[in-house]
């Protein structure tokens, strides 16, 4: 099953593949994935909204009305997907697609799962606000952890508002508060969205070019309030 996570790979982190067998079920519930065909590099993006553990798993789709015989029942398809600052990756068959009422496939609980971590930088636990934002949505957040690399940050659904809507992929501005030094402004993108009934968890890489000085007094900030 080697190579089905190499495109996550980036130069600087520390690539180091993990093979698990029967994977922990908590990594699946409401992950977002990328579904794709072995040797092509289309893919449709899915969400795991269930399971039967050792059995299947259920993931929400996109119509994809054009593709059925591309995903038939029988076929193997690719997933890959991160969740909490590791990237996970398997082989699976397609057991079932349904249309009515909604968009559904089925497919086989993995066997093995590839996986790696790409956090390469201290992180820090925290919880102080921020926002972020980007021509799709204006959310105030909280940050729960940060590195020089990226940071975790929850939105409560109460305070989103009907129209705005942060995907993965999306490039996104965050607003970090220096403590009366005024604000720094970081652009990332979105690698992640975690869903729960009351909340969203973003899991935003910072892009190259963020200020190091400022960015470096930040985390020492942080670090000394943990001491």
């Amino acid at each position: 099953m080697s190579g089905v996570i190499n495109a996550y790979r980036e130069e600087d982190a520390e690539f180091q593949v993990r093979r698990d067998h029967w994977a922990d079920d908590s990594i699946y519930f409401g992950s977002e994935v990328q579904i794709g065909k072995v040797f092509e590099k289309e893919t449709i993006k899915g969400r795991i909204i269930g399971l039967s553990e050792y059995e299947f798993l259920i993931l929400q789709i996109p119509l994809v009305i054009g593709y059925r015989a591309r995903y038939a029942p029988g076929s193997t398809v690719v997933m890959k997907f991160a969740k909490e600052g590791s990237v996970y990756g398997f082989y699976a068959e397609i057991l079932q697609i349904q249309y009515d009422p909604a968009p559904l496939m089925y497919v086989k609980y993995p066997k093995e799962v590839e996986s790696f971590d790409f956090r390469n930088s201290k992180r820090f636990h925290c919880n102080v606000p921020a926002r972020m934002f980007n021509d799709y949505g204006h959310y105030f957040c909280l940050i729960n952890d940060i590195s020089d690399g990226g940071c975790h940050m929850t939105v409560h659904r109460c305070n989103v508002r009907k129209d705005d809507h942060i995907q993965v992929g999306e490039e996104v501005t965050v607003l970090l508060s220096l403590y009366g030094l005024g604000e720094m402004e970081i652009s990332g993108m979105v690698k992640s969205v975690n869903l729960t009934a009351d909340k969203m968890t973003y899991g935003v890489q910072f892009k190259e070019g963020v200020s190091e000085s400022q960015l470096s007094m930040y985390l020492e900030m942080l670090g000394g309030a943990q001491i």
